[in-house]
């Protein structure tokens, strides 16, 4: 009877197809899962012996043993000793804990004091469909490029037995050795740091976190480019202090208007992005630069440096970080580790009591970075990885983002702006007065486009008629293809939006 069900078993996985694309074993692997999902191989049912399976495919005993591997791995099949191989059974599925009523959750309402809406939040309310479009100009990807080999080979056979005695998890700093292995990183981009400058974290925007909570009080006032990224205008929100959106040109942040706003409110920290402004993609302008490092010598600030997409230039030479002219410890630079890398890892640096203010602040957060990724990312370093994945990475989204303008010069109508960046991946897109990117959504998803509106980026209620395209995860071509019809949605809506109004001077991009 067993053996009867093993060859019904051989006779559906032989029928099923295999994909064109990846290991022989994962192509297996993925068929049978296939058929387990859809039912045709039933849970607890007998499978073919590893050797039967192989002859059946004309496959290598290893490929068949891997493909069993995988399929473990996943929780689809399960070994009996002695017995066999078999589809594994569903896990049973524990009883649903009631939830609370809304009289047992009332004294909630009073607990809990009122805070402003977040950026985050105006994102959630979008429709579901905006990440799931055949042309998602939605986000900008948390990593990038390919995995290239020499990265996957160097995290499968990291030996961490040996290691785990040199590396303690109450090194709230970071680990020694990769705090070294940053640092000669970071000196090849031209940025000179120690190692002991240097605090390892779990993401730059932790490091947003830390600073808020080592050196602002409740009510203090915190600058920032307006628009910003999300996360960081809601790290601040959520800390209760009073922030101020500095507008921007096209030479990044007005800090004429940032001296201005200094003389009514007593600012405590500004937060900028130099270089690739995200969402915009802009750069701020060498002489406002100066200015801002003026202005917080004058005026005893603390400026937070975000760099979220370096070292991701792809024309030019890259600007280098304000940290690189901090003569007096008081910039905080924050980046990724690699953006190349799936893994969310920070690096900081950072200068004398600011330093230690910010590593007590993450001892009582998280008393140290994840070990196990600490281990990852010094082998990697080590073994050059970091540095060819950034380089496929910058060859990659440079093709994107090239696309990305060159398609926008191409289809948008001429009333519209967009920023023209040479760095990150995203730009900034703003229509005339009296349009909507919100609107203009709506029709785009009938298109199977997405974007994030500019309200999302909104530091102080702007932003209205602006929106973000990111490079996403679309091939070149496939960007070209989606702005094509999003440049002819956008012409018509524009146009439309033009014969209901008043004509008026089209402002520039801020």
């Amino acid at each position: 009877m067993a053996r009867l069900a093993e060859q019904s078993a051989l006779i559906l996985i032989k029928s099923a197809p295999l994909k064109n694309s990846g290991p022989l074993y994962m192509q297996v692997a993925d068929a049978i899962g296939a058929l387990i999902a859809e039912g045709g191989l039933q849970r607890g049912s007998v499978m073919p012996r590893v050797r039967d399976l192989a002859e059946e495919l004309k496959v290598s005993i290893v490929t068949a043993a891997h493909a069993y591997r995988v399929l473990g791995e996943r929780g689809l099949l399960a070994g009996r000793p002695g017995v066999g191989t078999f589809v594994a059974e569903l896990p049973p599925r524990p009883a649903d804990t009631p939830h609370p009523d809304a009289q047992a959750l009332a004294w909630q309402d009073g607990y809990i004091r009122p805070r402003a809406q977040t950026n985050l939040s105006f994102i959630y309310r979008l429709p579901p469909a905006c990440g799931h479009t055949q042309f998602a100009f939605f986000s900008v990807p948390s990593y990038g490029g390919e995995m290239l080999a020499p990265s996957r080979r160097a995290m499968r056979r990291i030996a961490l037995d040996s290691e785990f005695s040199t590396v303690h998890p109450t090194d709230t700093q970071g680990a020694p050795d990769l705090r070294a292995a940053i640092a000669a990183h970071l000196c090849d981009e031209g940025i000179e740091v120690g190692a002991d400058r240097v605090l390892v974290t779990n993401s730059y925007e932790e490091t947003l976190v830390l600073a808020l909570l080592a050196f602002c009080n409740e009510g203090d006032a915190v600058a920032m480019e307006d628009p910003n990224q999300f996360c960081l205008v809601d790290a601040v929100r959520l800390r209760n202090l009073r922030m101020i959106g500095i507008p921007m040109d096209d030479k990044g942040m007005r800090t004429d208007i940032l001296e201005a706003a200094a003389a009514r409110e007593s600012i405590r920290l500004v937060v900028t992005t130099p270089r690739a402004h995200n969402p915009t993609g802009l750069e701020m302008h060498p002489a406002r630069r100066q200015h801002l490092v003026d202005l917080a010598a004058r005026h005893n600030w603390l400026i937070f440096e975000c760099d979220p997409f370096a070292p991701l230039t792809y024309r030019g030479k890259p600007q280098m970080p304000l940290y690189t002219t901090d003569r007096d410890g008081r910039v905080i630079y924050a980046r990724p580790v690699s953006r190349g890398l799936l893994m969310n890892m920070g690096a900081t640096l950072a200068t004398g009591r600011v330093l230690e203010h910010l590593v007590q602040a993450k001892d009582v957060i998280d008393r140290g970075s994840d070990v196990f990724l600490q281990l990852v990312l010094r082998r990697l370093f080590e073994a050059g990885s970091i540095a060819r994945q950034d380089l496929q990475m910058r060859r990659q989204w440079a093709d994107q983002l090239t696309a990305l303008l060159g398609a926008l010069e191409r289809n948008m109508p001429h009333s519209v702006r967009w920023t023209r960046p040479r760095a990150g991946g995203s730009v900034w897109v703003t229509m005339p007065e009296g349009c909507s990117a919100d609107a203009l959504l709506v029709r785009a998803l009938e298109k199977e486009i997405s974007f994030i509106p500019g309200r999302a980026f909104s530091v102080n209620d702007r932003h209205e008629r602006s929106f973000r395209l990111a490079i996403g995860s679309l091939t070149p071509a496939q960007i070209m293809e989606g702005v094509k019809r999003l440049g002819a949605i956008t012409t018509q809506y524009v146009n439309e939006a033009a014969r209901g109004r008043v004509r008026s001077p089209v402002a520039k991009v801020s």
